[in-house]
């Protein structure tokens, strides 16, 4: 008799090749899912971030006198009792991918990772702050102020 060897797969490896490629699929589907999760709770946190800012800026203007609006900063003052004297001097500015908040000398990051910040006046006693974020994203806010007085 004439025995042939064949070449090729038996049933056997044939499903054990299916079951790794199934394996494999489903790990990255698992992997993207989570990929995407991750992406829109970076999306709420940033939400919520930006709507901490403005009410904080919004309750520490409360307090403050507007006293001049550049496109990248804001510059306040905080007046003694009795309105009579002005005890401090407050900034807040966009450098280096960060809203700061500058009060004598001490620096406090209000927002972080933005790429581009305008503070505007808008209207007496209404200021606009635009912010692009570092991914993209765009937020737009106005706080009402303490109308402007002059130093």
């Amino acid at each position: 008799m004439n025995k042939q060897n064949y070449q090729g797969f038996t049933l056997l490896e044939a499903l054990v090749a299916l079951l790794v490629l199934l394996l494999t699929c489903s790990f990255f589907v698992g992997l993207i899912r989570g990929t995407q999760q991750l992406i829109h709770d970076d999306g709420a946190q940033n939400h919520m971030e930006w709507h901490l800012f403005l009410n904080q800026l919004t309750h520490e203007l409360t307090n403050l006198t507007l006293v001049e609006v550049g496109e990248d900063y804001l510059k306040l003052i905080e007046k003694g009792p009795k309105n009579e004297i002005y005890r401090t001097t407050i900034e807040l500015y966009y450098r280096r991918q960060m809203i700061r908040k500058s009060t004598n000398g001490g620096h406090q990051p209000l927002l972080l990772h933005v790429r581009k910040a305008k503070f505007k006046e808008v209207a007496t006693g209404v200021i606009e702050i635009n912010v692009e974020l570092l991914d993209g994203e765009k937020r737009q806010g106005r706080i009402r102020h303490e109308k402007k007085q002059e130093p």
